[in-house]
């Protein structure tokens, strides 16, 4: 499986109808019930900075993705800045000096997580790294987004001679979907395929749980309500004991 290598300079473009401030007020509502003061956040997933950018407004960061690519395009944009550090690394296994006040995982990162063991791992990472009373917030795509389909996509744009196709194959019984991408940018012309995986309710707070976390909440992500069986979108919170 590839994921985010060629595609990451298109990133941002791909990226642009997103309402980053609607996410991060999602976020911030939920950092700013903590009971204990937020000055440090571990951002996993990080990408090209888009989301690090709006923690930046607030706290210092270190931030985690496991692509070069997409790194290297994050470090450009935040050169001059002394309150970011960049780690390029499994989430899963990492090394980050001193503690965190809070964790993130904007926009699917947890769904790349690919079975009910790494789950564990990646939960397990993120609690030996924040302080005691420390949130770790994420979202996820729960199957209902899978079932619909919504991550096929046809995209032309003729004035920045661009284009790209995606196609979403979801199994019910291992619940990954796999989506072929197929870009054309120019004269650049690549696929990706990447595979996200629909955790359960269940599986997520088990993990949460035998990772030394209590109070796990899920919020449906479009209105921040209790989610019904129609949810596409969870975010998670979780404090650690």
């Amino acid at each position: 499986m590839v994921s985010y290598g060629p595609v990451a300079k298109y990133y941002d473009d791909l990226m642009s109808s997103v309402d980053y401030d609607l996410w991060f007020s999602h976020y911030m509502g939920l950092l700013s019930l903590s009971a204990r003061p937020i000055e440090r956040v571990l951002e996993l997933g990080c990408g090209t900075g888009n989301f690090t950018r709006r923690l930046l407004a607030h706290f210092s960061v270190v931030a985690v993705d496991a692509s070069e690519a997409m790194l290297s395009e994050a470090r450009v944009k935040f050169s001059d800045s002394d309150r970011v550090s960049w780690i390029c690394a499994d989430m899963a296994c990492f090394v980050a000096d001193g503690e965190f006040d809070a964790a993130v995982a904007a926009f699917d990162v947890m769904n790349y997580v690919p079975d009910i063991a790494s789950l564990e791992a990646v939960c397990r990472s993120v609690a030996a790294k924040i302080c005691r009373g420390g949130r770790f917030i994420f979202d996820v795509n729960t199957q209902e987004a899978f079932q619909k389909r919504l991550f096929d996509e046809d995209v032309t744009d003729c004035a920045r001679d661009y284009a790209h196709v995606w196609r979403g194959h979801y199994d019910p019984d291992t619940r990954i979907e796999r989506v072929e991408m197929q870009f054309c940018c120019g004269e650049d012309r690549f696929r990706e395929v990447h595979e996200q995986r629909a955790h359960t309710r269940e599986e997520i707070r088990h993990a949460l749980q035998v990772s030394g976390f209590e109070r796990i909440y899920f919020f449906d992500a479009a209105m921040m309500t209790v989610p019904c069986d129609a949810s596409d979108r969870w975010i998670v919170c979780a404090t650690k004991r």
